[in-house]
Protein backbone atom coordinates (compact mmCIF):
# COMPACT_ATOMS: atom_id res chain seq x y z
CA UNK A 1 0.00 0.00 0.00
CA UNK A 2 1.52 3.30 -1.09
CA UNK A 3 0.95 6.15 1.39
CA UNK A 4 2.72 9.53 1.33
CA UNK A 5 4.61 10.93 4.33
CA UNK A 6 4.79 14.68 4.89
CA UNK A 7 7.42 16.20 7.20
CA UNK A 8 6.67 19.81 8.06
CA UNK A 9 8.42 22.55 10.03
CA UNK A 10 6.67 25.82 10.78
CA UNK A 11 7.66 29.06 12.52
CA UNK A 12 5.06 31.67 13.45
CA UNK A 13 6.47 35.04 14.55
CA UNK A 14 4.95 36.98 17.39
CA UNK A 15 1.54 38.33 16.35
CA UNK A 16 -1.40 39.68 18.28
CA UNK A 17 -4.50 37.56 18.54
CA UNK A 18 -7.24 39.25 16.48
CA UNK A 19 -9.89 38.76 19.16
CA UNK A 20 -8.16 38.80 22.53
CA UNK A 21 -5.47 40.75 24.40
CA UNK A 22 -2.44 38.51 24.00
CA UNK A 23 0.41 37.84 21.58
CA UNK A 24 1.26 34.38 20.32
CA UNK A 25 4.41 32.98 18.77
CA UNK A 26 5.29 29.36 18.07
CA UNK A 27 7.34 26.83 16.18
CA UNK A 28 6.27 23.31 15.31
CA UNK A 29 7.41 20.10 13.60
CA UNK A 30 5.03 17.40 12.38
CA UNK A 31 4.84 14.12 10.48
CA UNK A 32 1.66 13.25 8.63
CA UNK A 33 0.34 10.61 6.30
CA UNK A 34 -2.95 10.32 4.44
CA UNK A 35 -4.79 7.89 2.24
CA UNK A 36 -7.60 8.21 -0.26
CA UNK A 37 -10.38 5.69 -0.70
CA UNK A 38 -11.86 6.30 -4.12
CA UNK A 39 -12.57 9.84 -5.21
CA UNK A 40 -14.64 10.90 -2.21
CA UNK A 41 -12.96 9.72 1.01
CA UNK A 42 -9.68 10.95 2.49
CA UNK A 43 -8.17 10.04 5.88
CA UNK A 44 -5.28 11.69 7.72
CA UNK A 45 -3.09 10.65 10.66
CA UNK A 46 -0.24 12.66 12.13
CA UNK A 47 1.92 13.64 15.10
CA UNK A 48 3.13 17.12 16.06
CA UNK A 49 5.44 18.81 18.53
CA UNK A 50 4.74 22.51 19.11
CA UNK A 51 6.34 25.14 21.32
CA UNK A 52 4.00 28.05 22.08
CA UNK A 53 4.71 31.32 23.86
CA UNK A 54 1.83 33.54 25.05
CA UNK A 55 2.85 37.07 26.00
CA UNK A 56 1.69 40.67 26.04
CA UNK A 57 -1.29 40.11 28.35
CA UNK A 58 -2.17 43.46 30.01
CA UNK A 59 -1.81 43.62 33.79
CA UNK A 60 -5.47 44.53 34.22
CA UNK A 61 -6.72 41.60 32.11
CA UNK A 62 -8.98 38.95 33.65
CA UNK A 63 -7.14 36.30 35.73
CA UNK A 64 -8.25 33.51 33.40
CA UNK A 65 -6.33 35.06 30.50
CA UNK A 66 -3.44 36.30 32.64
CA UNK A 67 -2.57 32.79 33.79
CA UNK A 68 -2.19 31.68 30.15
CA UNK A 69 0.94 33.83 29.80
CA UNK A 70 4.18 31.88 29.45
CA UNK A 71 5.72 29.00 27.50
CA UNK A 72 4.08 25.70 26.65
CA UNK A 73 5.45 22.57 24.97
CA UNK A 74 2.65 20.54 23.36
CA UNK A 75 2.71 17.08 21.83
CA UNK A 76 -0.28 15.71 19.99
CA UNK A 77 -1.54 13.01 17.70
CA UNK A 78 -4.39 13.85 15.36
CA UNK A 79 -6.62 12.24 12.82
CA UNK A 80 -9.16 13.37 10.26
CA UNK A 81 -11.84 11.85 8.05
CA UNK A 82 -13.36 13.65 5.07
CA UNK A 83 -16.01 12.50 2.60
CA UNK A 84 -16.75 14.97 -0.18
CA UNK A 85 -19.42 14.21 -2.78
CA UNK A 86 -20.09 17.83 -3.82
CA UNK A 87 -20.33 18.51 -7.54
CA UNK A 88 -18.42 21.80 -7.28
CA UNK A 89 -15.89 23.19 -4.81
CA UNK A 90 -17.06 26.82 -4.82
CA UNK A 91 -20.77 26.67 -5.74
CA UNK A 92 -22.03 23.15 -4.99
CA UNK A 93 -25.53 22.41 -6.27
CA UNK A 94 -25.79 18.86 -4.97
CA UNK A 95 -23.88 16.43 -2.79
CA UNK A 96 -22.62 16.46 0.78
CA UNK A 97 -19.47 17.09 2.80
CA UNK A 98 -18.64 15.20 6.01
CA UNK A 99 -15.68 16.30 8.14
CA UNK A 100 -14.39 14.80 11.37
CA UNK A 101 -11.19 15.80 13.21
CA UNK A 102 -9.80 14.66 16.55
CA UNK A 103 -6.73 15.77 18.51
CA UNK A 104 -5.10 14.28 21.63
CA UNK A 105 -2.60 16.47 23.50
CA UNK A 106 -0.24 15.31 26.22
CA UNK A 107 -1.14 12.27 28.27
CA UNK A 108 1.22 9.40 27.43
CA UNK A 109 2.87 11.66 24.81
CA UNK A 110 4.19 14.04 27.46
CA UNK A 111 4.25 17.81 27.19
CA UNK A 112 2.87 20.63 29.32
CA UNK A 113 -0.80 20.46 28.31
CA UNK A 114 -3.28 17.58 28.56
CA UNK A 115 -6.55 17.87 26.66
CA UNK A 116 -8.59 16.40 23.82
CA UNK A 117 -10.60 18.02 21.03
CA UNK A 118 -13.02 16.62 18.47
CA UNK A 119 -15.14 18.39 15.86
CA UNK A 120 -17.57 17.05 13.28
CA UNK A 121 -19.66 18.71 10.59
CA UNK A 122 -22.13 17.60 7.93
CA UNK A 123 -23.13 19.84 5.02
CA UNK A 124 -25.63 18.98 2.31
CA UNK A 125 -26.58 20.81 -0.89
CA UNK A 126 -29.72 20.41 -2.98
CA UNK A 127 -31.21 22.17 -5.97
CA UNK A 128 -34.71 23.58 -5.53
CA UNK A 129 -36.34 23.49 -8.95
CA UNK A 130 -33.70 24.90 -11.31
CA UNK A 131 -32.72 28.30 -9.95
CA UNK A 132 -32.21 27.96 -6.19
CA UNK A 133 -29.80 26.01 -3.98
CA UNK A 134 -30.44 24.91 -0.40
CA UNK A 135 -27.31 24.60 1.77
CA UNK A 136 -27.61 23.04 5.26
CA UNK A 137 -24.87 22.45 7.81
CA UNK A 138 -24.72 20.85 11.26
CA UNK A 139 -21.55 21.20 13.33
CA UNK A 140 -20.66 19.94 16.81
CA UNK A 141 -17.51 20.21 18.90
CA UNK A 142 -16.06 18.86 22.14
CA UNK A 143 -12.97 19.86 24.12
CA UNK A 144 -11.88 18.69 27.56
CA UNK A 145 -8.79 19.05 29.73
CA UNK A 146 -7.58 16.13 31.84
CA UNK A 147 -4.80 15.24 34.27
CA UNK A 148 -3.03 18.23 35.80
CA UNK A 149 -4.33 20.63 33.13
CA UNK A 150 -7.24 22.66 34.49
CA UNK A 151 -8.58 24.07 31.21
CA UNK A 152 -7.98 23.92 27.48
CA UNK A 153 -5.42 26.62 26.49
CA UNK A 154 -7.03 29.84 25.28
CA UNK A 155 -5.54 29.54 21.78
CA UNK A 156 -6.95 26.02 21.38
CA UNK A 157 -10.29 26.48 23.15
CA UNK A 158 -13.62 26.29 21.32
CA UNK A 159 -15.39 29.60 20.72
CA UNK A 160 -18.25 30.51 18.38
CA UNK A 161 -19.44 33.64 16.63
CA UNK A 162 -18.41 35.22 13.37
CA UNK A 163 -18.60 34.59 9.64
CA UNK A 164 -18.12 30.82 9.76
CA UNK A 165 -20.35 29.89 12.70
CA UNK A 166 -23.14 32.22 13.90
CA UNK A 167 -23.29 35.42 11.86
CA UNK A 168 -24.47 38.56 13.60
CA UNK A 169 -22.10 37.92 16.52
CA UNK A 170 -18.45 38.99 16.56
CA UNK A 171 -15.64 36.44 16.37
CA UNK A 172 -15.23 34.28 19.49
CA UNK A 173 -17.97 36.12 21.37
CA UNK A 174 -20.13 33.07 22.13
CA UNK A 175 -19.50 30.53 24.85
CA UNK A 176 -19.93 29.99 28.59
CA UNK A 177 -19.85 33.21 30.62
CA UNK A 178 -17.35 33.40 33.48
CA UNK A 179 -17.80 35.08 36.89
CA UNK A 180 -16.46 38.41 35.57
CA UNK A 181 -18.68 38.38 32.48
CA UNK A 182 -15.92 37.09 30.21
CA UNK A 183 -16.53 34.52 27.46
CA UNK A 184 -14.75 31.26 28.21
CA UNK A 185 -13.86 28.28 26.06
CA UNK A 186 -16.63 25.72 25.57
CA UNK A 187 -16.67 22.05 26.43
CA UNK A 188 -19.46 21.51 23.88
CA UNK A 189 -20.45 23.50 20.80
CA UNK A 190 -23.47 23.24 18.55
CA UNK A 191 -24.10 25.08 15.25
CA UNK A 192 -26.85 24.89 12.63
CA UNK A 193 -26.78 26.93 9.41
CA UNK A 194 -29.47 27.08 6.72
CA UNK A 195 -28.86 29.08 3.57
CA UNK A 196 -30.71 29.57 0.27
CA UNK A 197 -28.67 30.79 -2.70
CA UNK A 198 -29.47 32.02 -6.18
CA UNK A 199 -27.67 33.80 -8.96
CA UNK A 200 -28.23 37.53 -8.50
CA UNK A 201 -28.86 38.32 -12.16
CA UNK A 202 -30.70 35.13 -13.07
CA UNK A 203 -33.94 37.08 -13.51
CA UNK A 204 -32.29 38.71 -16.51
CA UNK A 205 -32.08 35.34 -18.25
CA UNK A 206 -35.78 35.68 -19.04
CA UNK A 207 -35.17 38.93 -20.96
CA UNK A 208 -34.08 37.98 -24.53
CA UNK A 209 -31.81 40.99 -25.15
CA UNK A 210 -30.09 40.76 -21.78
CA UNK A 211 -29.84 36.98 -21.42
CA UNK A 212 -26.26 36.62 -22.68
CA UNK A 213 -25.03 39.86 -21.08
CA UNK A 214 -25.63 38.80 -17.47
CA UNK A 215 -25.47 34.99 -17.66
CA UNK A 216 -21.68 34.90 -17.27
CA UNK A 217 -21.45 37.21 -14.22
CA UNK A 218 -20.43 34.96 -11.28
CA UNK A 219 -22.40 36.85 -8.62
CA UNK A 220 -24.60 34.93 -6.18
CA UNK A 221 -26.96 36.07 -3.46
CA UNK A 222 -28.24 34.30 -0.36
CA UNK A 223 -30.46 34.50 2.69
CA UNK A 224 -29.47 32.58 5.80
CA UNK A 225 -30.43 31.56 9.32
CA UNK A 226 -27.80 30.59 11.92
CA UNK A 227 -28.17 28.98 15.36
CA UNK A 228 -25.51 27.97 17.86
CA UNK A 229 -23.59 28.49 21.08
CA UNK A 230 -20.99 26.93 23.32
CA UNK A 231 -21.72 25.23 26.64
CA UNK A 232 -19.98 23.91 29.72
CA UNK A 233 -22.35 20.96 30.21
CA UNK A 234 -24.80 19.14 27.95
CA UNK A 235 -27.57 20.05 30.41
CA UNK A 236 -26.98 23.72 29.52
CA UNK A 237 -28.19 23.19 25.94
CA UNK A 238 -31.57 24.92 25.85
CA UNK A 239 -33.48 26.89 23.22
CA UNK A 240 -33.17 30.23 25.03
CA UNK A 241 -29.42 29.64 25.56
CA UNK A 242 -28.79 29.41 21.82
CA UNK A 243 -27.78 32.44 19.74
CA UNK A 244 -29.89 33.14 16.64
CA UNK A 245 -28.99 35.24 13.62
CA UNK A 246 -30.37 35.85 10.14
CA UNK A 247 -29.41 37.96 7.15
CA UNK A 248 -28.45 38.14 3.51
CA UNK A 249 -25.22 38.17 1.57
CA UNK A 250 -23.46 38.26 -1.78
CA UNK A 251 -20.80 35.89 -3.08
CA UNK A 252 -18.56 36.78 -6.02
CA UNK A 253 -16.83 33.70 -7.43
CA UNK A 254 -13.38 34.96 -8.43
CA UNK A 255 -10.61 32.84 -10.01
CA UNK A 256 -8.93 32.72 -6.58
CA UNK A 257 -12.11 31.59 -4.80
CA UNK A 258 -15.32 33.07 -3.40
CA UNK A 259 -15.39 36.61 -2.02
CA UNK A 260 -18.28 36.89 0.43
CA UNK A 261 -20.05 39.81 2.08
CA UNK A 262 -22.78 39.06 4.62
CA UNK A 263 -25.10 41.30 6.62
CA UNK A 264 -26.69 39.72 9.68
CA UNK A 265 -29.03 40.63 12.52
CA UNK A 266 -29.50 38.94 15.88
CA UNK A 267 -32.73 37.48 17.17
CA UNK A 268 -32.86 38.34 20.90
CA UNK A 269 -33.85 35.75 23.50
CA UNK A 270 -34.31 35.94 27.26
CA UNK A 271 -30.57 35.26 27.71
CA UNK A 272 -29.00 36.78 24.59
CA UNK A 273 -29.91 40.27 23.42
CA UNK A 274 -28.47 42.88 21.10
CA UNK A 275 -25.55 43.96 23.33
Amino acid sequence: VRMPLFLTAEIQPRIQDPNRNFDRESWAASAETNRKFGQKIRTTLGMQYEFVKISGVPANEIPLLKKEEGNSARRKIYGAFRRDSRDDLFVPKRGALIDFTSEYFGGFLGGDENFVKAQASWSTYQKIKTDFISATRFRIGWAKAFGETESVPIDEALFLGGANTVRGFSEESLGPIGPLGEVQGSDYTLVFNQEFRWKTFQVMSYVPLLRDLFSSIPLWQSVFFDVGNGFRHTSDVKFDALAYGYGTGFQFISPAGPIRIDYAQRIPTSRIGFD
